[in-house]
């Protein structure tokens, strides 16, 4: 495992793909409404909270019919699977704590081995993850750099600026980049089984406390995403 920090000058606002791949999914939002021949929507998403404007994705938060907070999600289950390549979104990440952006890779196929390939979750205040989860047969681990990287400038840099998070999932390993720049990659939890996109706003239980609704909306917002081959 190696992790590298790094700080960044300026906004990456293109794709960063190795060399030799060719481009096998995309969507830049550019339309009226999801385009369903990529894009599934959960039905439990409250109304409201997966929107098309000027050209972005943006996924909010809300309660739901029996007062749970809730977050928009769409993903490409039964629309687009691939093993291997290059994964990449450009993503404005929201401001405060108490919930939290996830653009992750999930298994097409159920099965007891398994791993889930998150690209990044960022949880406000510029908190990035990124890991994979995965269970070898034995238990479920998760493999994740410590510390954590710290890929902004200033604070609120997460939610300010447009930055691109991707992953190199590779026969041998899984890198993770963040505006081109490699912040963490690992060995641990390698699949070859094809997986789908999930792009998605999430308050997890243990998120409740810091979670103020005077802050919203403090929606996500999704650029474009692509994937190479």
């Amino acid at each position: 495992m190696r992790l590298l920090c790094f700080c960044l000058v300026a906004v990456a606002v293109t794709a960063n793909p190795p060399r030799k791949m060719s481009l096998a999914f995309s969507d830049d939002f550019d339309g009226a409404v999801i385009d369903a021949k990529k894009w599934t929507q959960p039905a439990y998403a409250p109304a409201g909270t997966v929107v098309l404007k000027n050209g972005k994705l943006i996924l909010g938060i809300a309660k739901d019919d029996k007062g749970a907070w809730k977050g928009g999600s769409v993903n490409t289950r039964g629309r687009f699977d691939q093993s291997q390549g290059y994964f990449e979104a450009s993503i404005r990440a929201g401001q405060f704590a108490g919930h939290h952006l996830g653009f992750l890779l999930t298994p097409r196929d159920k099965k007891e081995i398994y791993s889930e390939i998150y690209i990044a979750e960022i949880f406000g205040e510029d908190r990035l993850v990124t890991w994979v989860r995965y269970n070898d047969g034995s238990s479920l681990k998760d493999e994740k750099p410590s510390p954590l990287p710290k890929p902004f400038t200033t604070p609120g840099g997460s939610s300010k600026d447009f930055h691109t998070y991707g992953v190199h999932w590779t026969p041998r390993e899984y890198t993770w980049y963040v505006d081109g720049k490699e912040v963490f990659s690992t060995k641990k939890g390698l699949t070859q089984d094809p997986a789908t996109l999930t792009l998605g706003h999430t308050v997890s239980e243990f998120e409740l406390p810091k979670l103020d609704p005077a802050k919203l909306p403090d929606g996500v917002e999704f650029d474009w995403v692509k994937v190479w081959r």
